[in-house]
C-alpha cells in the first residue's frame, strides 16, 4: 500500500494503477511469517501423526478447499469444502485411512500486514508417500497447495487453500462451467459501481474477509502481491480514485464453479477497460482477466479473494 498512498499525481497514474504494480522483491523473514510457518509445520505435523485435532485449530471457521486437479488454470478447479464442518469431516476420516509420510517445501509466503487485516499468502510443496492403514498400500504423493491466511485475534488461521496445483503455467483441462445468475448479476452490478463512480456500491459487494491481489500478468501466486487487506482499505483507495477517473468496463464471465451445496463459487472474467481522467486527454486501457472467490454464507453472494490481472493468455 506505501506505493498506492504516495504523492503522485492522479494524471500520471496509469490505468487502474492498483492493478498495474510491480511486484517488489520478496521480503526477508519477519515475526510474522516465521509465526505463519508454524502453522504450516503444525498441519504437517498433525497429518504424518494422524491427529486431526493438531490441525484443526489452526483453520478459520469461515474457511474454504478449493481443488486444483493439477492445473494452475482457474478454469480446472472446483470447490472441494464450502466450510469447516465439511473440512473437519473430511479431513477425520482421511486420517483413520491413510498415513503421510510426507516432507513439505515453502517456496514462497508473503505477509502484508497494513492496514486493519492482516493476511497472507503462501505456496508448498508436499513430496513423499500415503499409507493406507488398511491393506498397506502405499502411493507416491507430490502435491503443490496455494494458502490464504488470515490474522484473528492475534493468531494467524488459514482461511483456505487451493490444493494440488500444476507444476507449471501451461494452460490445463478446463472443467465445465456451472451457471449462475446471481454470481453473474453480482459482477455486473460490481462493473457498474466502477462505471458509476460509486465506492460504496463495489465495496457493498465484498465480504469482511475480503482480500485483493495483483496477479501482475503473472499465473504463479510467488508473482501475486496483496493490494488490500479489507474492504475499509478498498474503499479508502476508491474514494480518491474515482473523484479523478471514469472508467468504462467491459465484462464477459467465462468460467463459473459452485460448490454442491451452493455456498461457494469462483469465477472467472475477462475484461476490456477504458480509463479517462480529469487531468489530460489521454484514454488508458487494458485487457485482464480476473479471479474471483465468492461465499454466500447469509444468503447474498460476497466476494472473498480477488486477483487482478491474472496472467492467463488473452487469446
Amino acid at each position: 500500500m506505501e506505493n498506492m498512498r504516495a504523492s503522485i499525481p492522479m494524471a500520471a497514474l496509469p490505468l487502474l494503477y492498483l492493478l498495474v504494480f510491480v511486484a517488489p522483491a520478496h521480503p526477508a523473514e519477519t515475526p510474522e511469517t516465521i509465526l505463519i510457518r508454524k502453522v504450516i509445520n503444525a498441519e504437517k505435523f498433525g497429518k504424518r501423526t494422524g491427529d486431526a485435532e493438531v490441525i484443526l485449530p489452526h483453520y478459520a471457521r469461515d474457511m474454504a478447499v478449493y481443488e486444483g486437479h493439477n492445473t494452475i488454470d482457474p478454469r480446472g478447479w472446483s470447490v472441494l469444502h464450502e466450510d469447516y464442518p465439511s473440512f473437519e469431516r473430511d479431513l477425520q476420516e482421511d486420517l483413520l485411512i491413510h498415513r503421510y509420510d510426507t516432507e513439505r517445501t515453502v517456496p514462497f509466503i508473503l505477509a502484508r500486514e497494513e492496514g486493519t487485516g492482516k493476511k497472507a499468502i503462501v505456496t508448498t510443496i508436499d513430496s513423499g508417500v500415503v499409507i493406507n492403514r488398511r491393506t498397506g498400500e502405499t502411493r507416491p504423493l507430490r502435491s503443490e497447495r496455494l494458502w490464504f491466511f488470515t490474522k484473528l485475534d492475534d493468531e494467524w488461521k488459514v482461511a483456505g487453500y487451493v490444493q494440488n496445483l500444476g507444476d507449471s503455467t501451461s494452460i490445463g483441462v478446463t472443467r465445465p462451467s456451472d451457471s449462475d445468475d446471481e454470481i453473474a448479476g453480482l459482477l455486473d452490478r460490481e462493473r457498474e459501481g466502477w462505471e458509476n463512480g460509486d465506492s460504496g456500491r463495489i465495496v457493498g459487494f465484498c465480504d469482511n474477509t475480503f482480500t485483493a491481489y495483483n496477479g501482475n500478468d503473472k499465473i504463479l501466486p510467488a508473482s501475486w502481491k496483496i493490494l488490500f487487506n479489507d474492504p475499509e482499505e478498498l474503499k479508502e483507495w476508491l474514494d480518491k480514485r474515482l473523484r479523478n477517473a471514469k472508467y468504462k468496463i467491459d465484462r464477459q464471465v467465462v468460467h463459473t464453479s459452485l460448490s454442491e451445496g451452493g455456498r461457494e463459487a469462483l469465477a472467472l472474467t475477462r475484461e476490456s477497460i477504458s480509463a479517462t481522467y480529469d487531468v489530460g486527454p489521454a484514454a488508458h486501457e487494458l485487457e485482464r482477466y480476473v479471479l474471483w472467490m465468492l461465499s454466500r454464507r447469509s444468503g447474498d453472494w460476497r466476494i472473498t479473494h480477488l486477483v487482478y490481472n491474472l496472467g492467463l493468455p488473452l487469446e
